[in-house]
């Protein structure tokens, strides 16, 4: 991992002095994630630590260095996840900028910039360890990254066919109207086995529109899986909010998990502001399924100073082995399958 990071560094600093402009001063910053979980099902009641931005049990500490000046820059993350005693580092990626319109960047991890997916549950894959450059001019922006595959960690091993996946991104941007976004790879079998389309509209003021195709490991029927979604929502007042998000998944092989190679899950929320400090949010998550699986959860989020912000949240999963997608909570280690649970979360996040 130090390798990693200081070869990033490395080639942030050949572009300072590439560009023979004075570096500018580093940025820290930081966050220390934990909370408190009860759970209460047949096998009675659970407390555990939980730190939600992991989705790992115990506390997360994150830590991260930035640099940008006008043709280079780098973000390194350290992170430490108490649980299992483990951390290093979460991601990193330097750039260089030799003309205008153009940018190199090396990466661990890194940022999809400027191709982050634009629905609401994007994948988000395009960057991982990998050599990449994109071009920008007007609101169009086109990008490939070469990515090297370690032997055995990656997907559909047994039929790979290429060991540095070709990734191709573009994106067009129509400020305030809308913004277009696809990428694609050959992954690991020289063929197309990774896809994505999303897309936003901003002309409408207040209303939230979205709507993402990803499908992923599509070379290998067994493993094949991808999804549709929608988001919709309107602003209703300066402190009221509605929307709705659709999904439509299609899973192939083991991943169906006996719920059929289809199912939707809908995804109603609402959200209130109190006070600067204070917001009200709740959502209900349910599918199509033969046996739906049903998750009401309502959430106070409050920030006391800058830095500061506690949530409280409080949910009810009619079927802690339901294929809810994108479903905000997991259950608790023993849990009976298919039983209900009841559930609170004390989540605190101290920023800096």
């Amino acid at each position: 991992m130090k390798k990693v990071a200081l070869s990033l560094l490395a080639f942030a600093l050949v572009g300072a002095m590439a560009f023979g402009q004075d570096v500018p001063p580093v940025k820290f910053s930081g966050y220390v994630n934990t909370g408190l979980v009860a759970t209460n099902s047949s096998n009675g009641t659970t407390f555990w630590t939980r730190a939600n931005d992991y989705g790992a049990d115990g506390v997360v500490i994150k830590f991260a260095a930035d640099l940008a000046a006008s043709n280079f820059g780098y973000h390194i993350a350290l992170n430490h996840k108490s649980s299992i005693g483990t951390g290093g580092l979460d991601c990193a990626w330097a750039w260089v900028s030799p003309v205008e319109g153009l940018t190199v960047v090396a990466s661990s991890a890194g940022s999809n910039a400027p191709f982050d997916d634009l629905d609401d549950n994007g994948a988000g894959n395009y960057t991982d360890t990998a050599l990449g450059a994109w071009y920008t001019t007007g609101g169009l922006s086109l990008g490939a990254q070469i990515t090297p595959v370690v032997s055995g960690t990656a997907p559909n091993t047994s039929n790979v066919t290429t060991a540095f996946p070709v990734w191709f991104a573009a994106r067009y941007a129509l400020d305030k109207v809308v913004t277009l976004n696809a990428y694609g790879s050959n992954g690991v079998t020289n063929k197309l086995d990774t896809f994505s389309l999303s897309g936003a509209v901003g002309a409408i003021p207040s209303l939230t529109l979205t709507a993402g195709y990803n499908g992923r490991a599509l070379s290998d029927p067994s493993t094949a899986n991808s999804f549709f979604d929608v988001a919709l929502g309107y602003q209703l007042t300066d402190a009221f909010y509605a929307g709705v998000v659709v999904y439509d998944r299609n899973l192939s092989g083991i991943q169906s998990q006996n719920t059929g190679s289809s199912y939707i899950n809908y995804k109603p929320n609402v959200s209130y502001v109190i006070t600067p400090q204070l917001k009200l949010s709740a959502y209900l998550i349910g599918d199509t399924t033969s046996s739906p699986n049903y998750e009401p959860q309502a959430k106070l989020t409050f920030t006391p100073v800058p830095g500061a912000t506690i949530n409280a949240s409080v949910w009810y999963d009619t079927n802690t082995a339901g294929p809810g997608y994108n479903n905000y909570n997991i259950a608790v280690a023993g849990a009976t399958s298919g039983s209900a649970q009841t559930s609170a979360y004390i989540e605190t996040i101290f920023s800096f």
